[in-house]
């Protein structure tokens, strides 16, 4: 299925697990969301369906391995979830993890679409690793301020021929991020300036790393050049760029 495909049909595969009871996916239901569960793990599901767990305040840990996709507000305001394995995950909705104020370890290294506002007021998470993220929303990773390092965007899928994009505030009041490693060979649109408002990066004290063939091109770019005196080569910091 391509990107397209997968955006198109996020929302009807969300419905078909909500009103049917999917067996592939999580229905909201109260023996899901009764505010008792502290971990989840299924090795079987491959979707989770908007609002599952929302508001589930005692939920710590989520183990899905083969889920692909995750709905709004799936895990809305989980206040203790610190924990969450999802290596398959290629789309994340809206909302899915906005206010899980003790999250400190995500696991999404396939996800290609972060929807607006899904990590906002994650205020504990300290570093993200998304090398296959192409889509960033407004709005979502916006006062995560804990949130030093961001290392991005090392190829998208070769059946997306739009360019690769960071939306308005994706960034913004990260007031800890000194760090945004971007490692795809060719420019990553930046629909605002503002995406690092109220962050070092912003200030002057933090640093935009690139692919050294691409430097030239970024400092130049719409928005970016805003940045200009802020980017380098990936290549010349390998203490500070290493994975």
């Amino acid at each position: 299925m391509s990107i397209a495909e997968k955006l198109q049909t996020i929302a009807e595969n969300q419905q078909k697990v909500y009103d049917a009871g999917n067996e592939k996916g999580l229905s909201v239901g109260r023996s899901v969301v009764d505010g008792t569960i502290t971990e989840y793990k299924d090795n079987s599901v491959e979707y989770i369906s908007g609002f599952t767990f929302y508001q589930a305040y005692a939920l710590a840990s989520v183990d899905a391995p083969a889920a692909a996709q995750v709905g709004t507000s799936a895990f809305y305001q989980c206040s203790a979830l610190k924990t969450a394995n999802l290596p398959e995950v290629t789309v994340i909705n809206n909302g899915a993890f906005t206010s899980c104020i003790a999250l400190n370890s995500i696991t999404i290294p396939k996800v290609e679409a972060i929807g607006q506002s899904v990590f906002q007021n994650c205020q504990e998470l300290r570093q993200i690793y998304i090398p296959k993220c192409f889509m960033l929303e407004r709005s979502a990773f916006v006062s995560c301020t804990s949130l030093a390092r961001v290392d991005m965007t090392e190829e998208k899928p070769t059946e997306y021929i739009a360019a690769a994009y960071i939306n308005a505030s994706a960034f913004s009041n990260c007031t800890s991020l000194a760090t945004l490693i971007i490692r795809l060979n060719e420019v990553v649109t930046l629909q605002s300036a503002n995406a690092f408002a109220s962050t070092p990066i912003a200030s002057g004290r933090g640093r935009i790393f690139v692919p050294r063939s691409m430097v030239s091109a970024y400092k130049a770019a719409t928005n970016w050049s805003t940045y200009a005196d802020y980017i380098l080569a990936i290549e010349d910091y390998p203490s500070i760029t290493k994975r």
